[in-house]
């Protein structure tokens, strides 16, 4: 009986151990050098860096789609090898805090479908980053989500988040190809190591700021405020007033040398609109400034301080239109310029200046006189020269494309990301989502007696309470769809266009008190269900224990 006693005992505690054993999922703990190439795959996810780890030159860390990396804060993925990242659009790669770099000795690194949760992705290769969205967070090495130090890497088809909305990309090094993004944060750069810089094709809310000439900037949404959705309705821009942060939409300021040695910029079919400046510039070479559509900032379109070609650009409901400094050589033809407040062109300039067969909103002549400072109001100022003027507006005085990238919140795991999406045919501004009150706010614009609509798409954890939405439409209540997606709610709401503000609310909402650590959850589960299996087996052992006792007293 004694022995039976104790094998039965033997057989409760491993019992015990495996079912508890058995719930536990363990992270892949990793650290040091990956010095041969590795394959980390979905069955060993998560992986999570207890250490800064460093692929060698020569080794390739290959990551399957699905798969989460965590790194801490305060550590680092440095690649000197190759990182081939690629997830797929139903199982996105995860990395989860810290920085990642691609080193300047690494080669062959392909980013796609990945998604950067307040992780910072620092560039000094010819890197091809791709199809991901990007969440910066703010540390020690980078502000901004994407940093490109080297290298002339391809960043596409991204969507990009400053840590704090104002930058989203910095350039120090490379001569980096920007396309078919949408970032909410400035593109700025700094010092003279850049080269070539090609900016094309993007939705940018902030701005772009270089310190070096010769830049290719076409083709780009450049806004000065929150948040936009542009559906190509020009006239819808016209009516959109606002005070703006933002210094220039595109301003190219480089230093003395580079003046004298730059060659020009090509600055072409962009949409600028809601900033302080439109395009201001000084560079070395010519640069030309051609078929941009400039609206509604609040002091000049345009100020050119260096050599510029200003051609088939519309500028129209600014504070000043064209404004040229210095003593450049600069020539104004075939723009359409209207209603741009004081002045239409301003001459800071002794040099006097071709502004032939150019629509300035009437045709007569004391009237355009009027909105012109030169040397008829300034004796060291040079002479405008006017004549012929266009007798009606340019048509093909507007970018050749109007079609931009939407920029939609993404859904993050980190606190102060913002888990909504706005589709509209509508012009969208000044969002404001709140999540203390769960609260979803922006403006809707589009021509007058034409058809509205939006559908939002909201995490449930910021709304849960899908059946109790309020949606009011210039603060007036109305009847809205609602699809239950899983983990979102998507919210249909129809309109006749001018401009409209719309609320979203979840008035049953109770925000969590919840901290949050720096991510680590599998450890902290790992624990929790290791101090609950060796309290079980302790429970198990006292209970065999006492009835082991229990038989003997009966047997004496």
């Amino acid at each position: 009986m004694k022995r039976l006693s104790k094998a039965l005992l033997v057989v409760l505690l491993l019992c015990a151990l495996l079912s508890i054993s058995a719930k536990i999922v363990d992270a892949t703990d990793i650290t040091g050098t990956v010095s041969s190439s590795v394959t980390w795959t979905k069955n060993g996810s998560p992986y999570r860096l207890t250490g800064n780890l460093t692929v060698a030159s020569g080794a390739t860390l290959t990551v399957e789609p699905g798969v989460t990396i965590q790194i801490p804060s305060n550590c680092i993925l440095q690649v000197n090898g190759t990182l081939v990242a690629r997830g797929t659009s139903s199982e996105k790669i995860r990395f989860n805090g810290g920085d990642v770099s691609l080193s300047e000795g690494s080669s062959s690194c392909i980013i796609e479908n990945t998604i950067f949760d307040c992780t910072n992705l620092i560039v000094a290769s010819s890197a091809t980053i791709k199809d991901n969205t990007l969440i910066g967070r703010a540390s020690s090495e980078s502000f901004e989500a994407v940093l490109i130090t080297g290298g002339a890497p391809i960043i596409s088809n991204n969507l990009i988040y400053g840590a704090d909305s104002q930058r989203g990309m910095r350039i120090t090094g490379g001569s980096p190809t920007i396309t078919k993004n949408g970032i909410m944060g400035m593109i700025i750069s700094e010092g003279n190591n850049m080269d070539a810089v090609v900016i094309s094709h993007n939705t940018i809310e902030g701005g772009v700021s270089l310190s070096k000439s010769g830049a290719t900037i076409t083709n780009n949404l450049i806004t000065g405020f929150k948040y936009v959705n542009f559906n190509g309705d020009v006239e819808a821009l016209f009516d959109l007033i606002y005070d703006s942060w933002l210094g220039s939409g595109i301003g190219i300021t480089a230093d003395y040398t580079d003046i004298q040695r730059g060659v020009g910029g090509v600055i072409t079919d962009n949409v600028i609109t809601g900033c302080m400046d439109g395009i201001s510039v000084l560079q070395g070479g010519t640069t030309t400034i051609e078929r941009n559509l400039i609206v509604n900032t609040t002091r000049d379109a345009l100020h050119v301080s260096s050599d510029a070609v200003i051609r088939d650009n519309t500028l129209r409901n600014n504070q000043r239109g064209i404004v040229v400094g210095n003593m450049p050589t600069v020539t104004i033809n075939n723009n359409n310029l209207e209603d741009n407040g004081n002045y239409s062109v301003y001459l800071y300039t002794g040099v006097d200046v071709d502004a032939t067969s150019n629509w300035w909103g009437t045709t007569n002549m004391q009237t355009i006189e009027n909105y012109i400072w030169d040397s008829t109001f300034e004796p060291y100022a040079g002479t405008l020269n006017l004549e012929p003027i266009l007798t009606e507006p340019n048509q093909n005085a507007y970018p050749n494309s109007m079609t931009f990238p939407s920029i939609n919140m993404p859904g993050s795991d980190i606190p102060g990301s913002n888990p909504f999406r706005i589709g509209t045919n509508s012009t969208v501004t000044d969002v404001v989502f709140n999540p203390e009150n769960a609260s979803l706010s922006f403006s809707v614009s589009g021509p007058d007696g034409t058809e509205g609509s939006v559908n939002v798409t909201v995490a449930k954890s910021a709304m849960p309470n899908g059946e109790a939405l309020e949606v009011t439409l210039d603060g007036e209540q109305i009847n809205y769809s609602l699809v239950d997606e899983g983990n979102s709610w998507n919210i249909g709401i129809a309109y006749m266009h001018s401009s409209h503000r719309v609320t979203i609310t979840d008035p049953l909402y109770q925000p969590a008190q919840t901290s949050y650590p720096t991510p680590n959850p599998v450890v902290d589960e790992s624990n929790t269900l290791l101090i609950a299996a060796v309290a079980t087996i302790v429970a198990v052992a006292a209970v065999s224990s006492f009835i082991i006792k229990s038989k003997r007293k009966t047997k004496t």
